[in-house]
């Protein structure tokens, strides 16, 4: 069974059935307002699964229902690269001279100072993958890498996805690959760029030794903020594609047993361990084998122990019959790798339940056996970052600036809140000073360099100057002066659609 298939059409039924014109959600009416008019048999065709779709028709259903262009492919496009089901949205309707002609306008248009948003990223990465000699040079390639892994940093929400996957188009095109992926490794060591992080989630998608290394040694010495539990995920995802097969599963492995009890990022490594202790492999001594091993079942112990605390219960008015919505509300809350907690969320936040699915999640963090869990906290704090809206704002500001959370919760709730809507920068001034603070004193943490790392981005992406110039100045850790003088220095760096 095609699992990114099923999902497509599970949304593309769902849109349709909540529709904001009534005369959409019937198969009649959307078969009627179809371009050119279709049977409302072959739109029942397309969401069960007995006739295939394409690019083509996705593309109607999102001008039809308004969602935006390539909301749902965008989507589509990740989870296909992610699983391996490949779905096949993206034929190049395109002859060779006009798509050469385009190509060559938006890479021109990449090596100016104009904007360049996520739809121009897409359509540009999109008629290059599938175009094996292109013509372009290594210096196009570089500059479209750092551009794109620039613009990657200041984004949020679907804008960020649909950057995320056109960066990693560049890391799988045949051409441009090898540049693409030494770029990435330069940036993510880059210690006067915050991109770090953001840079580093695409490197999942090349398999050059370099980027393994690199990944390898951000979870080991991080240079950027939140690089550690990012480099964790995009570990993890190696792991399982076989990039660290050979010598790089020792230090892999003495990695995560000594970052286990760190807790801020026992989430994200517990998983490394578990993974490499139900492998057994020879490769590894007895010894380490064996910590892995008790760390593993630590791992399982708090999660059955805690499984209540991620139980969210539909709320009234969704289908409590659909099986693909308990599916994907599952796997966001429950699955142990990061990428395919992230993925659901992309899934429900493209979808009509989004929002409710956000309000009971905020209602959970109201609960002290949550927020102080290890686990559940940054989960649920990870699904408001996709899902969360104004309505959730004053839950998490609540969070931001509450003393009795841990401080690594204050971290996720600063990062959630700098990407829901609404203004960003409002509550947080007092905790800078605080975190501040609390740096001088020390001894220092490596959550609280994070939390103000994120206000920092936070004070960046919403364009506050003056607490910019609080977080640039003395007394602050180096990574979030780098970050701070890096935004005043990137006025013009907007989030793009």
């Amino acid at each position: 069974m095609n699992v990114v298939r099923a999902r497509a059409r599970w949304l593309l039924r769902s849109l349709r059935e909540h529709a904001a014109d009534p005369t959409l959600r019937s198969l009649r009416g959307f078969g009627a307002a179809y371009p050119g008019g279709i049977s409302y048999t072959t739109v029942s065709k397309w969401e069960t699964g007995a006739i295939p779709f394409g690019d083509e028709q996705v593309h109607a259903y999102e001008e039809l229902l308004s969602v935006g262009a390539r909301r749902i492919a965008t989507v589509v496009d990740s989870a296909a690269r992610l699983t391996g089901d490949a779905i096949g949205l993206r034929p190049s309707t395109l002859d060779e001279a006009s798509r050469q002609e385009r190509v060559l306008s938006l890479v021109e248009h990449a090596d100016s100072t104009a904007p360049m948003t996520s739809h121009q990223w897409d359509d540009l990465t999109g008629l290059l993958s599938g175009w094996r000699y292109p013509g372009l040079r290594k210096r196009d390639w570089e500059l479209l890498t750092i551009r794109l892994g620039t613009e990657l940093y200041a984004s949020s929400g679907p804008a960020w996805l649909r950057r995320h996957e056109a960066l990693c188009r560049l890391l799988n095109h045949p051409s441009g690959r090898a540049i693409a992926a030494a770029t990435c490794v330069r940036m993510v060591r880059d210690k006067t760029s915050p991109v770090c992080g953001d840079v580093l989630l695409a490197l999942d998608a090349t398999d050059d030794p370099s980027a393994a290394g690199t990944v390898l040694g951000q979870l080991r010495e991080p240079t950027g903020a939140d690089a550690q539990r990012r480099a964790a995920i995009v570990c993890l995802s190696k792991l399982h594609s076989g990039h660290f097969d050979g010598g790089g599963l020792y230090p892999l492995a003495m990695s995560a047993i000594d970052l286990f009890d760190v807790p801020e990022l026992q989430g994200a490594v517990g998983p490394i361990a578990a993974e490499l202790a139900h492998r057994n492999s020879k490769q590894l001594p007895r010894a380490v084998a064996s910590k892995l091993m008790n760390a593993a079942d630590t791992l399982i112990a708090n999660e059955n122990g805690h499984d209540e605390l991620r139980e969210v219960r539909l709320p009234r008015g969704l289908p409590t019959d659909d099986p693909m919505l308990r599916t994907l509300v599952d796997e966001m809350l429950r699955h142990a790798d990061a990428s395919y907690r992230f993925l659901a969320g992309q899934w429900l936040a493209a979808s009509p339940y989004g929002d409710q699915v956000a309000e009971r999640i905020a209602d959970a963090l109201r609960r002290c056996d949550v927020l102080r869990h290890p686990i559940s906290a940054p989960v649920h704090l990870e699904a408001l970052t996709i899902l969360g809206g104004a309505k959730q704002r004053s839950i998490v500001r609540a969070l931001v600036v509450s003393p009795e959370v841990p401080t690594w919760v204050r971290f996720r709730a600063v990062r959630a809140l700098s990407h829901m809507a609404g203004p960003g920068s409002e509550p947080v001034r007092d905790l800078v000073a605080h975190q501040r603070a609390a740096w001088q004193r020390g001894p220092t943490t490596t959550a609280t360099e994070a939390v103000l790392n994120q206000l920092a981005y936070t004070a960046g992406a919403t364009g506050d100057t003056a607490l910019l110039d609080v977080l640039a100045g003395d007394g602050m850790p180096e990574t979030v002066r780098v970050g701070a003088r890096w935004w005043r220095g990137h006025p013009h760096l907007v989030r793009n659609p």
